[in-house]
């Protein structure tokens, strides 16, 4: 565990520092990052496209409802007498 922990650290310390200084950019970050870039964009986008379609959706059923909601009270009284 030690020397797979050395072997890391001599690795990663010609990388440059993070904004914060902190800690530094690894070659783990670019992998991760260009896979999402390259392999699970298209996904992304489509599930993006999906959920607002979605919202929409429900925001218009909403507003259906509510307008009619009025109307159907009023003839539910004209049944009632």
């Amino acid at each position: 565990m030690q020397q797979a922990n050395a072997k890391r650290d001599v690795a990663e310390s010609h990388l440059a520092t993070a904004a914060t200084g902190v800690s530094r950019l690894t070659r783990e970050t670019e992998r991760v990052g260009q896979a999402l870039f390259t392999t699970a964009s298209l996904p992304f986008e489509i599930a993006s496209l999906l959920l607002l379609v979605a919202i929409i959706g429900s925001v218009m059923l909403a507003r259906t409802l509510k307008r009619k909601w009025p109307r159907m009270m009023s003839i539910r009284k004209c049944w009632m007498k």
